[in-house]
């Protein structure tokens, strides 16, 4: 690290390369545990893991409703109230939990599974909660090395279980990591002891609905495709497409690592010098996504024994590239209030997506998702160029660079 900086800038360089190293590297340990369990389980096992995986992740994203972003804002109001504001947050998710078991139930599970899946709900939703402490007090360095203890503890059980690794023993080391997340988190941020604020409150909620809209927004339209494939396909072209587009997303994620260092000069250029970073960006992304989609065809051949049709790598490939071109343009919108925009780009590409592979995957399996999946990126591209392009140039911007959190915004929740 350069001598010349002062103690303030190395902190914030630290902070900032914390904050992309969270963003690459939980895409990269999602592909490392994949790689082993399809190893020692196979295919058709890590297929049906997946299809609950979803079922957990999207019962997490209600019940969570928002509340990073919700309290972030809380915080930066109320600085001398942080326990209370996040302990009835808190209180007023938790009904939101019940979602999980009835819906574990409403897929056909037997009572085992369900208690199992909504053991590890619980987990995720504790974890979750205190990710507003991790922004607002910039813990990424801890974030990541937890996200890394847990992932080594969920590696370890399916290395040490070898072949006998099966889905329920697989349910169970998702579940422990989870639990080890909202552990060490626990610790780390002493909120969840007994003390004022443990009350639920309808206003919370309704507060937070629109940050609940933006972040489940952008997280079903990143997954709409895999929950259609997984209603609808086998288990061996479910645990396929779920590898293929776990490398999609590690792509797609090189994009915030590569802007977030020049994030608060976009709010001071011109819409017309965003305009032409977005350009610039693109084209950069054209390298990588060439690099990721050859990286990808290799993996997939060499390490997990799976043939890709040409056609979904193509698509793949198209997949990995709008991203580069439109978040500088998302990060346009946030700075104009203009946020419907990002709402309705992701409304629009969770339809292209979800439709896409209803229409697409009976018949063409996993390349038929994939062109979905593709067509969703292009057309939320097409929506924040087109809005941009309508939009008159008042000149540079007059508002605060903003803080790592307006990154959180732009991308999927990886």
């Amino acid at each position: 690290m350069p001598a010349s900086l002062d103690r303030p800038a190395r902190r914030r360089l630290l902070r900032t390369g914390a904050a992309a190293g969270q963003a690459v590297g939980l895409p990269v340990l999602s592909v490392l545990v994949s790689l082993l369990a399809v190893r020692a389980a196979g295919i058709d096992a890590w297929g049906r893991f997946v299809g609950a995986m979803v079922l957990v992740g999207l019962c997490a994203q209600v019940a969570d409703f928002g509340s990073r972003d919700s309290l972030v804002r809380a915080f930066s109001r109320e600085p001398g109230a942080v326990k209370e504001r996040w302990r009835g947050a808190a209180a007023s998710r938790l009904p939101l939990l019940l979602v999980g078991p009835v819906v574990f139930i409403a897929a056909g599970n037997d009572p085992l599974t369900v208690a199992l899946l909504s053991t590890w709900l619980l987990g995720q939703f504790t974890a979750r909660m205190h990710d507003a402490l991790v922004s607002y007090r910039r813990e990424f360095a801890f974030s990541l090395g937890v996200e890394v203890a847990a992932v080594g503890m969920t590696l370890a059980i399916v290395v040490v279980s070898g072949a006998a690794i099966t889905v329920p023993l697989l349910l169970v080391a998702f579940t422990l990591a989870a639990w080890l997340r909202a552990i060490a988190m626990a610790a780390r941020f002493d909120v969840l002891r007994p003390g004022p604020g443990w009350r639920a409150s309808r206003q919370e909620l309704r507060g937070s609905w629109p940050f609940f809209g933006l972040t489940f927004s952008g997280a079903l339209q990143s997954r709409i495709d895999l929950y259609v494939v997984a209603a609808l396909l086998p288990d061996p072209v479910v645990g396929t497409y779920q590898v293929l587009t776990s490398f999609v997303l590690l792509v797609q994620s090189l994009a915030g690592a590569l802007l977030g260092p020049i994030v608060p000069a976009l709010y001071r250029l011109s819409r017309a010098g965003v305009r032409r970073g977005a350009r610039r960006l693109g084209l950069a992304g054209l390298g990588v996504a060439t690099a990721g989609i050859a990286g990808t065809w290799l993996a997939m051949t060499w390490l997990y024994h799976v043939d890709l049709p040409p056609g979904a790598l193509l698509a793949a490939w198209i997949a990995m590239l709008p991203v580069y071109g439109y978040l500088p343009l998302i990060h346009l919108a946030f700075r104009d209030g203009d946020e419907r925009i990002v709402l309705g780009a992701n409304l629009a590409g969770i339809a292209v997506a979800g439709a896409g592979a209803v229409l697409l995957s009976p018949s063409l399996g996993l390349t038929g998702a994939m062109l979905a999946a593709a067509a969703a990126q292009v057309v939320i591209l097409a929506l924040h160029v087109v809005r941009t392009s309508r939009r008159p140039d008042p000149g540079l911007a007059e508002t605060d660079p903003p803080t790592e959190l307006e990154l959180a915004h732009a991308l999927p929740d990886l």
